[in-house]
């Protein structure tokens, strides 16, 4: 097995650090096997490399943002969940989506950092729903590989509030806000409840089986909330588009996040993933404690 955050010279019983050495080699796992020489003797064989630690921005950590979900009021008619950052008219009502990013606002363009971005990670929590922990988990995972410059990586993680979590605001941008200069994004921006699900009843945390939310938003989905999220990004990729140069979309979940994106893969049929699975390159990867969705297609807008 290993023992992780202990020195080789510790005793596999002591997690104590009283020397230097300790100190310089606390943050290493070293697998440990017996040998022929000495059976029944656990001895290191392999160490694993130091933990990578990462800066993260005490603003994206620390400031959740609102996405609207807009869906119709008559049922008779098409529900239309890509238009997730218009304003409610016509009998439409807006439901709020709260979520973390690297970016800030995605809803507020600025051609400076979309034209440089080439991937969008979406990291779904866990069932303790602390999405600002897996946005730092994304970040640093967008850090860590080497097929996008991690600057053109954008990290998002969206947040299936629970009633249990209390009585949230966050800000949402007006629909026709183009402005880039913060201060004016904050002063445009209107403080909204966002979405929350019963993560007791029927079943506990209902969201990871695409629940639909508490009302007054009874008639979303956790799935659609995500179905929107990557629809908006999608449309908006390619040549000419706000995100021009956006290649891949990925969604990841760890735990109930895990279950979350295989049910969601499973069931999803937006226009992002193209005309059936037969004109997409897919893939999922990984299992309940690890999973990821990216679908390549051979239009512009790539998931």
């Amino acid at each position: 097995g290993f023992v992780c955050a202990q020195s080789s010279s510790s005793s596999s019983s002591s997690h104590h650090f009283n020397s230097t050495q300790d100190v310089d080699r606390r943050y290493y796992c070293e697998e440990l096997k017996s040998t022929a020489d000495h059976p029944g003797t656990a001895t290191p064989v392999r160490t694993q490399p130091r933990y990578k630690l990462f800066p993260a921005s005490e603003r994206s950590l620390g400031q959740m943002h609102g996405f609207r979900v807009t869906t119709g009021m008559n049922s008779n008619e098409e529900v239309d969940i890509t238009t997730a950052d218009d304003d409610d008219e016509d009998g439409n009502s807006e439901h709020i989506l709260a979520y973390y990013s690297t970016i800030g606002s995605i809803n507020v363009p600025n051609p400076t950092i979309d034209s440089k971005l080439e991937a969008l990670l979406i990291v779904i929590h866990g069932s303790g729903r602390t999405a600002d922990d897996y946005l730092y988990s994304g970040m640093v995972a967008s850090k860590l590989q080497t097929t996008y410059p991690s600057a053109n990586v954008l990290v998002l993680a969206p947040r299936f509030l629970a009633k249990e979590d209390g009585d949230i605001y966050v800000p949402v941008p007006s629909s026709s806000q183009t402005t880039k200069d913060p201060e004016q994004q904050q002063n445009s921006s209107s403080m909204r409840r966002p979405m929350k699900w019963n993560v007791t009843d029927p079943i506990a945390h209902a969201w990871r089986y695409g629940a639909n939310a508490l009302p007054p938003s009874h008639d979303v989905s956790s799935y659609d909330a995500v179905d929107a999220l990557v629809e908006y990004f999608s449309v908006r990729s390619g040549p000419g588009r706000r995100f021009a140069n956006m290649k891949e979309i990925i969604v990841i979940g760890h735990s109930a996040g895990g279950q979350f994106t295989h049910r969601w893969a499973l069931l999803s049929s937006i226009p992002a993933w193209g005309d059936g699975f037969e004109n997409s390159n897919s893939a999922m990867a990984g299992n309940e404690y690890a999973d990821a969705v990216s679908i390549v297609q051979e239009s512009p807008a790539i998931m």
